[in-house]
């Protein structure tokens, strides 16, 4: 019984690591997550970033990073499409966006509370090096004082 331990052990480590990093159909990509200041330094660096705002409409307009545009992704219609990498809300996106430049993506906290994700959505399209999700989410105190451009409106 000791050595079928060993062996199932064994054999289960190898599978294991034969696995680390498979990618299952239809399972999303990592992407970059950055901090405030990373961010900003990696948007200095872009000529003419490509700055995704999905937060609502009401929230583009109360104020958002300057060169930002906005698909709002909030809304029960485009949440749903989500689920497909070639559904409504990512033929938009690439309708507008380059998937040939990195894309900078912000929403409003960081996370989405409908358990998809759409920065892992667009690393799937985008590529996860070219893929920076602002971990924070839009936090506008924060974005001044690390000298981020906050414009209001549409």
């Amino acid at each position: 019984m000791k050595h079928f331990k060993l062996f199932f052990a064994a054999v289960m480590a190898v599978c294991m690591a034969a696995c680390d990093g498979c990618k299952k159909e239809g399972e999303l990509d990592g992407y970059q997550k950055c901090g405030i200041a990373e961010f900003k330094n990696a948007l200095d660096k872009e000529v003419n970033p490509q700055i995704l705002d999905y937060r609502s409409a009401e929230d583009f307009a109360n104020g958002h990073i300057k060169g930002a545009i906005n698909i709002d992704a909030t809304s029960t219609g485009t949440a749903a499409s989500w689920s497909s990498d070639n559904g409504p809300y990512m033929q938009q996106l690439t309708s507008i966006f380059s998937t040939s430049k990195k894309i900078f993506i912000y929403g409003k906290s960081g996370w989405n509370p409908t358990g998809m994700s759409l920065p892992g959505r667009v690393a799937n399209t985008w590529g996860k090096d070219n893929t920076l999700n602002l971990e924070s989410g839009y936090k506008e105190e924060e974005l001044i004082a690390a000298g981020y451009q906050i414009e209001k409106g549409n």
